[in-house]
């Protein structure tokens, strides 16, 4: 499940991270808007994040709350750095925008 909502929210993440900075970035022929590589980095990082919530049980006394209390809390931070980079941009732009006006 987790993987499903972190992949599902990365593609949607991406196409509005590829659209809202694309127009504001002029590329030379050849050049990529983003390094791909990062793609497989960013999935391989999520997945450690995951698998570090799991261990934390490991700490923990035999609890059945724990790990369901502590899945939520641990996706929203995975979220929160899925829309860092279309959260960045949008703030960018919209300090171009403000300061077009004044």
């Amino acid at each position: 499940m987790y993987n499903i909502i972190v992949l599902t929210t990365g593609f949607f993440e991406h196409r509005y991270y590829v659209d809202s900075g694309f127009w504001r970035v002029q590329l030379e022929r050849g050049e990529d808007f983003y390094e791909p590589i990062m793609i497989s980095i960013f999935a391989f990082l999520c997945n450690m994040g995951y698998t570090l919530g799991w261990l934390t049980e490991v700490f923990i006394k035999r609890s059945l709350t724990y790990g369901p209390k502590m899945f939520r809390p641990g996706l929203y931070f995975t979220l929160v750095w899925v829309f860092l980079p279309t959260t960045i941009w949008v703030i960018i732009a919209i300090f171009d925008i403000v300061k077009k006006l004044f």
